[in-house]
């Protein structure tokens, strides 16, 4: 990761959000912060329609919000991916901006 970002990876998001102890445990042991998320996409709730679920997800979204979303997968997983152009230009339109999970965090830090 090092070779590639030029930085230590500090940031764990446990897969499928399992925190089990021996997750814990890892990312206590190597120094990581757990990450999970507040919202994420809901494909399944909108097959083949994109900006349907393109609205969905800007309707939910909040100061702070992080956002789970695959960019692999199967047709129906895709639906998010065709729909990300129109859900980050409506919130952008919103007054809403991107920052990285590590810079979000740092916000919100004391």
């Amino acid at each position: 990761m090092v070779a590639v970002t030029g930085q230590e990876p500090r940031l764990l998001r446990p897969p499928y959000g399992h925190l089990a102890g021996s997750t814990t445990a890892a990312a206590v042991r190597m120094g990581y912060q757990v990450v999970l998320w507040s919202q994420q996409m809901r494909e399944g709730e909108f097959p083949d329609d994109p900006s349907g679920h393109a609205r969905q997800i800007v309707a939910d979204v909040q100061p702070g919000t992080i956002l789970l979303a695959h960019d692999i997968g199967d047709h129906q997983r895709l639906v998010a991916l065709h729909g990300l152009p129109e859900i980050i230009d409506q919130l952008r339109a919103r007054g809403y901006q991107f920052v990285t999970v590590s810079q979000l965090l740092a916000v919100r830090q004391p």
